[in-house]
């Protein structure tokens, strides 16, 4: 019983912290569509801060592989968004996939079961 349960929180817990990153992520997709990237920039380096909350809580619970992925992405993001890059939106796109990813892999399905 204590396992199904700890199995549970730790879903929760994954669950809750891809939601609150990728409102984070969509946020400074929004800021970029409106061409607003001093703002953009500010939060793409709150997303920094961000991502090592996240790495800390999920890193026991997800494949390190996912992580070093998401890594490099969140870490190209700031310098992207100074320079004004045409790949920014698809580098957010990228990060929002993997997180997306992240979460069917580690939820239990038929498919991910056999």
């Amino acid at each position: 019983m204590g396992i199904i349960a700890y199995s549970v929180a730790t879903l929760f817990i994954l669950k809750d912290s891809n939601e609150k990153f990728t409102a984070a992520v969509k946020e400074i997709q929004q800021l970029c569509e409106s061409e607003d990237y001093d703002s953009a920039y500010e939060k793409s380096l709150s997303l920094n801060e961000e991502w090592e909350k996240y790495e800390h809580k999920v890193t026991i619970l997800v494949n390190d592989e996912h992580l070093r992925e998401l890594n490099i992405s969140v870490a190209k993001i700031p310098s992207l968004i100074e320079r004004r890059s045409d790949s920014t939106l698809s580098e957010l796109e990228t990060i929002i996939h993997e997180l997306e990813h992240i979460l069917e892999t580690e939820i239990p399905t038929i498919y991910n079961l056999l």
